[in-house]
């Protein structure tokens, strides 16, 4: 989880890699949970936690997206929040997706 100065907090959610349980696996795709970026406003708490969408690139694929860590840099003159997010790619490699926050459509925009 990160949280900005103004009070949003960035969480992952759905995190799967190959050292889990095969019953862990089997429950993520039973249930169909996602790997997802959520974010709590500390200032609208009544609100809760929203899933944001995530407009992808040609180098991301959100089938594959399983999230495990974030971290941010807040540029605070220019309001822009990017977000890096450890992502356990399901048969790939370990990675790291970078993100830019669109707050005005509560989006994340894959950068890179």
């Amino acid at each position: 989880m990160e949280v900005t100065q103004d009070g949003l907090a960035f969480v992952t959610s759905g995190v799967s890699y190959p050292p889990m349980s095969g019953q862990y696996h089997a429950y993520l795709v039973e249930k169909n949970i996602k790997g997802r970026v959520y974010l709590f406003d500390f200032k609208k708490p009544k609100l809760g936690a929203r899933s944001l969408n995530i407009r992808q690139s040609k180098a991301f694929d959100p089938e594959t997206f399983h999230p495990h860590g974030i971290s941010m840099l807040e540029d605070k003159v220019k309001g822009n929040h990017l977000l890096y997010v450890v992502n356990h790619v399901k048969g790939g490699n370990d990675r790291v997706e970078k993100f830019r926050f669109l707050p005005a459509s509560l989006e994340l925009e894959h950068v890179r």
